[in-house]
């Protein structure tokens, strides 16, 4: 894993696979999970937790990828932040901004009768 991740996923699809295999086999798997994730490259101490982290291992690999391309980009939108000029983020091309006006006519209409009376008056019914 990277040196500034300390966090992963770990996701609930899981339970269908630990939930057939004993307590025991179960904490075996999460301390094999746990070694790997702190980069201490655990050796799985049977076949059962060898299969079982498979699938989990490919899972850790793609959500690091995901996160290490985050990461890359937020760095660089930083560094394009740190280093423009207040100027540099007004737009150039201004020929497609937007200017919105609203007229908003308010009627005070203080209780539900008067409201279906108006509304009665508008509609025709």
């Amino acid at each position: 894993m990277a040196k500034e991740k300390n966090s992963f996923l770990l996701y609930t699809e899981l339970i269908e696979t630990i939930e057939e295999i004993t307590n025991e086999q179960a904490g075996v798997l999460f301390k094999h999970i746990l070694r790997y994730v702190n980069d201490q490259n655990p050796e799985a101490p049977d076949d059962l937790t060898r299969l079982l982290f498979i699938p989990i291992k490919q899972n850790l690999k793609r959500d690091l990828q995901k996160w290490e391309s985050i990461r890359q980009r937020n760095s660089a939108n930083a560094r394009k932040r740190w280093h423009a000029s207040a100027s540099d983020r007004i737009p150039k091309n201004t020929k497609n901004a937007v200017n919105v006006n609203a007229n908003v006519n308010v009627n005070e209409i203080n209780t539900l009768d008067e409201f279906d009376l108006k509304m009665k008056q508008k509609y025709g019914q």
